[in-house]
């Protein structure tokens, strides 16, 4: 099945991966005092991909689905052809241990999506916005709450239809905005 045919049909989830695998992977990450002031840090990767699995496993409950797509970011990005120094601020800080091939693992096991310069985030707007989709968006950046369309954040349990609806006056109240202010703007230029 297609995965623009899946989108159709019944609810799918799309998970912000590069997010939650992150995560994961970041908590699963240890420290070890070897003594003599050696330290190391490690991940234990099934620590890792549990997580990862019982967070999917809820998601899919809650919605009373089991189509899901991992959501994964490409490598290149075309936001840093247009401003070579965005997100500049991140070049310091490290992946946590293993997060690569934690990346790798879902890409072998689940279903993921990824699209040619764009982030994460860029493909679940896409694919979550698209006409006659019947997706929900799993993510807790806060950015995704700009995007029309159902959005569920776990850090908030928020219901993904009261972001529907928040989002739909929010448009509303823009494309009024705007009209109004055309309206403005023409009448001025009709009185001078």
């Amino acid at each position: 099945m297609s995965l623009k045919k899946s989108l159709q049909n019944q609810p799918t989830l799309l998970i912000d991966a590069d997010l939650y695998l992150y995560r994961a992977c970041a908590a699963a990450e240890q420290e070890v005092n070897w003594g003599d002031d050696v330290w190391s840090l490690s991940t234990d990767l099934k620590v890792a991909k549990a997580t990862v699995q019982n967070l999917i496993q809820r998601w899919c409950e809650k919605f009373e689905t089991v189509d899901f797509v991992m959501c994964i970011s490409d490598r290149e990005n075309f936001r840093k052809e247009i401003y070579p120094s965005y997100k500049g601020n991140r070049k310091g800080v490290r992946k946590p241990v293993g997060y690569k091939a934690l990346v790798q693992w879902a890409r072998d096991v689940y279903v993921t999506h990824t699209e040619a310069f764009l982030e994460a985030d860029d493909v679940m707007g896409i694919l979550g916005t698209a006409p006659d989709t019947n997706a929900i968006i799993i993510s807790d950046d806060k950015d995704m709450k700009t995007l029309p369309g159902r959005l569920f954040r776990p850090v908030t349990d928020e219901s993904p239809d009261d972001h529907q609806r928040a989002s739909r006056r929010l448009l509303v109240s823009s494309v009024s905005d705007w009209r109004h202010h055309r309206r403005i703007r023409w009448c001025a230029w009709c009185w001078t």
